[in-house]
């Protein structure tokens, strides 16, 4: 939905963040004069950057003033089995994207910035968060759940329900059946209300509808990881446009360890995937200006 900034909240945002722009040779500054001043990229300049930042002394200043904040074991535990569950996953659009600019000896800074790019995609990493914007459809239609689901079941529909089935696995996400456990712990500890418990009754009977419907049965259609992680990270309520970086948070992981085995096998080469042409053979020249 479309979100309009408090403009006094946007003015302090804004404030600060001129404010604190530039300010002299700091730790954090001078570390990455001196890194950049090896030849460094500004990527890898600006990483050292971040971490000299991120020290209590520097960057950690603020944070100081703070109130202590203490983590719900619950939420902690089911963000710590999504990062876990997300972090490598054979050889998908992302990983294989990391690897093949990895194979040209990009940096890894640049690799994992277009396993971000391939990520981003609503059919990639934008899965669970397409979870919740049905759900939101479904909610605001004024039609009955079983309208939708029969919808799905209708071959001259174009329509399907999001967060039911996978590629890889035919039967069932093994993944799935550790973050279910955890969703259903989650909601039944949590309280919610308006939107968000109307959002979250809607994916409970649409679970119950996958898991007990012949159709759906018959054909291994059972939610995913992604119908679930989309579930949690709205019971939590995470903002839906932070559900792919959330996801790319974890990825990260399996990005570098797969970058790191492809440079370190002495036989790796730049990639560069067989294309078969299928097209015309025999085809003449026409002059730009005669076309």
């Amino acid at each position: 939905e479309e979100y309009t900034p408090d403009p006094l909240l946007a003015k302090a945002l804004d404030l600060i963040m001129i404010l604190h722009a530039d300010h002299e040779q700091n730790a954090s500054t001078s570390t990455v004069r001196l890194a950049g001043s090896s030849d460094a990229n500004p990527f890898a300049a600006v990483a050292s950057g971040i971490a000299a930042l991120w020290g209590p002394a520097h960057g950690g200043a603020n944070e100081a003033v703070s109130e202590e904040y203490t983590p719900d074991p619950l939420l902690a535990k089911a963000l710590d089995l999504i990062m876990i569950l997300h972090a490598d996953h054979e050889q998908n659009a992302s990983t294989s994207t990391v690897r093949l600019a990895g194979s040209s000896d990009a940096n890894p800074f640049a690799a994992v910035a277009s396993g971000i790019a391939a990520l981003w995609g609503p059919a990639h990493g934008g899965a669970n968060e397409a979870v919740i914007r049905m759900l939101i459809d479904i909610n605001e239609s004024g039609k009955t759940l079983q309208d939708f689901v029969n919808r799905a079941k209708d071959k001259n529909d174009s329509f399907r329900l999001m967060g039911f089935g996978h590629r890889v696995y035919k039967n069932y996400d093994p993944r799935a059946k550790l973050v279910r456990e955890i969703c259903h712990k989650l909601l039944n500890d949590m309280e919610t209300s308006g939107e968000q418990k109307k959002l979250l009754e809607t994916a409970m009977a649409l679970e119950k509808v996958a898991l007990e419907d012949e159709y759906f049965v018959e054909r291994n259609l059972y939610p995913n990881v992604d119908f679930y992680s989309g579930i949690i990270f709205l019971a939590m309520g995470i903002p839906m446009n932070m559900f792919t970086v959330i996801f790319a948070m974890a990825r990260t992981i399996g990005w570098i360890s797969q970058w790191s085995e492809m440079m370190e096998d002495k036989e790796a080469k730049i990639g560069r995937p067989r294309q078969l042409y299928n097209g015309a053979i025999d085809l003449d020249y026409v002059p730009i200006d005669k076309r």
